[in-house]
């Protein structure tokens, strides 16, 4: 149910995506509608779709939702702001920016009610607020320490959901690699690696994979699938930072001994891979043609053109 308080980032989302894009390669959207009240629009018709399939009455689901709404709002809010300064709009990304520090006020005000505190085992209602950074100071320090305790409360097992389990292990990173790898390493159920010792090559929608949901759930399924954004950009740590420009900074942590990626850009095919041999750590990398990188290891940056650079 809380899934549908956020399907209205989906456009949004895309068009962030995309829009810088289009607008170096295409020149469009200039006539892009920006009227803020299409934000609201989406908030009031998330809870009206949610209360057609439920039978529950919108305000009650708004109640009963506003973390995740608000949450979302605030999302949703600063994507509009940053579509708004690729087409130019500098004033209507000024009024996006308003509004979306004044709803994460009313957030944190609101994680301070009882109903609603940070004081939790719910993974998910302390992961959002940190990946969105919805909290200020003296909430934050506490949501991180709260989610690692809820974490050991769980035995460190995946237990955020659809919506927040593609931001998990950033928020973790952010604490301390390893802990990423501690989440991403359990093979108990619910975890990644429990799907390949019951025989997955690919990631499940349901842990019971075929047996799940009288054998119709995906068996390639995003929502636990978008860990593998983590390991392109995190553990091989391949990212596009502009036109024909990348950043290559891998995180080795854990017990993983060895990783490698690669990513068919528009540019040609970037390459990242990383191998334990006794203390150190063997990286080999190789940029395409008529493109240059930043690779950030633990010596610092050093920015290479195209080739193969074994460091």
């Amino acid at each position: 149910k809380t899934v549908l308080c956020a399907w209205g980032m989906v456009l949004l989302t895309f068009l962030l995506l995309m829009f810088p894009w289009m607008m170096r390669n295409y020149r469009c959207g200039a006539e892009f509608d920006m009227d803020s009240n299409r934000g609201e629009m989406l908030y009031h018709s998330g809870s009206a779709i949610l209360g057609a399939v439920t039978g529950e009455d919108t305000g009650a689901i708004r109640d009963r939702l506003a973390k995740e709404t608000t949450a979302y709002m605030v999302y949703m809010l600063e994507h509009m702001e940053r579509i708004a300064l690729v087409l130019g709009k500098q004033e209507d990304a000024a009024r996006y920016r308003d509004a979306a520090e004044r709803v994460r006020v009313g957030y944190g005000k609101l994680v301070e009610t009882p109903k609603h505190t940070l004081d939790t085992d719910r993974q998910a209602k302390l992961v959002r607020p940190l990946y969105m950074r919805l909290l200020d100071d003296a909430q934050t320090a506490f949501a991180k320490e709260r989610l690692l305790k809820a974490l050991d409360h769980y035995g460190w097992r995946l237990g955020t959901g659809f919506l927040s389990t593609p931001f998990i292990l950033y928020v973790l990173t952010e604490l301390d690699v390893e802990y990423a790898y501690r989440l991403l390493e359990n093979e108990e159920m619910p975890g990644w690696l429990y799907m390949p010792k019951m025989g997955a090559n690919t990631i499940w929608e349901s842990w019971e994979g075929k047996e799940a949901q009288g054998g119709v759930a995906s068996l390639d399924h995003y929502s636990k699938g978008a860990v593998c954004e983590w390991l392109f950009d995190t553990m091989c740590g391949v990212k596009v930072a502009g036109e024909r420009s990348f950043l290559i900074a891998p995180k080795p942590g854990g017990r993983i001994t060895h990783a490698e990626c690669s990513y068919d850009s528009v540019y040609g095919k970037v390459t990242s891979k990383w191998r334990r041999v006794g203390d150190e750590i063997k990286y080999t990398i190789t940029v395409p043609a008529n493109t240059t990188a930043i690779i950030r290891l633990s010596g610092g940056d050093r920015t290479v053109t195209a080739g193969t650079y074994e460091l």
